[in-house]
This record gives structure tokens, sequence and C-alpha cells, in this order.
């Protein structure tokens, strides 16, 4: 059993309502505020790896020149690298995150682009003239036929917005697109 929600990109309503939702949840409209502590935790945490690897080098740098046998303990050694990765296991985290989200835009075009195809297949399809058709199913085809030519014309308005916003608008990691 498939757990994927399929959507009807044929009626131009769920396109709509599709764009909606993707303009709400992607980029930097969804959580703005979030997202800019998120840059500034993680400025934080760059700044405090920085700041614990310099003094972690300085002690070692004034341990040598005091005298050539003088060494930093090995529990100092292993504590300041458990620090060191602590300090960079969030940083990586949030760029991986990152890196995959901006990735969406890319596969919602894919999707959006099969769809027109899909919808502009149909529509040429409906159009083709038909032997002893009923003239009432005319009517119902040339219908179809708008309201598939109308979607056509709104994912590609969506595509293009789509692509246009993972331009403008990346997730970022320490205020840098990931």
């Amino acid at each position: 059993m498939s757990h994927e929600i399929l959507l009807d990109m044929r009626w131009h309503a769920n396109v709509t309502a599709w764009a909606a939702v993707c303009r709400v949840l992607h980029g930097t409209a969804f959580m703005p505020s979030v997202q800019i502590k998120f840059q500034l935790y993680c400025c934080i945490c760059t700044s405090v790896f920085f700041v614990s690897s310099a003094i972690d080098s300085f002690a070692e740098t004034i341990l040598t020149s005091l005298g050539s046998s003088a060494t930093l303990p090995v529990h100092f050694k292993i504590t300041s690298l458990v620090r060191l990765i602590l300090f960079t296991l969030p940083i990586v985290a949030q760029t991986l995150l990152a890196f995959v989200i901006n990735l969406y835009p890319a596969a919602y075009t894919r999707a959006l682009n099969h769809a027109i195809v899909s919808a502009s297949a149909t529509a040429a399809a409906l159009r083709l003239p038909s032997c002893g058709v009923p003239l009432e199913h005319l009517d119902a085809r040339d219908l179809l036929c708008s309201q598939l030519e109308t979607s056509c014309a709104l994912m590609t308005a969506v595509k293009d917005e789509v692509e246009a916003s993972a331009q403008l608008e990346p997730m970022r990691v320490l205020f840098f697109k990931a």
C-alpha cells in the first residue's frame, strides 16, 4: 500500500491550492522568525567553535613556549576533541537539512512538468475529431478541454514561481545558501 498523497492536477482549483500550500511551506515564508533564530544559533555555535579551538591552540602554544617537555595532558585533549565534535554536529545537521530542503523545488518542477505534459496530451486527444459522438458529449469534451488548458496554464505559472522562489529564497546556513 502506497502512502503517497495523489492530487489530481487536471483541475485548476487543485493547482491553485497546491501552489498556495507550496508557497507557505517552502523557503522564507515558512516561519521566518524561527529561520532567523536558527541562523543566529548556528552563527553562535560557529563562533564558539572557533573560540574554543583558538583557546586550545593558545594553551598548547603557551605550554610549548614554557618548556619543551611541557605538554597538555591526554584528558584535556580528549575533552577538547569531544567539545569540538559537539559544537560541529548542529552545524552539520542544519547544513544537511537545508541542502535536502533546497532539492525539493527541483522535484516539484519535475512533477509539474509531468502533470503539464499529461494534461496537455489529454486535452489534445480530446480535441481530435470524433466519429458518431452525440452532440451533448461534444459539449462535455469541450468543457473538459478548456479546464485542462486552464490547468496547464496555471501549472506553467506555478512551475515558474517555484523555480524563481528556489533561486531567490533558498534555505540558508550561516546566512549562506546551503
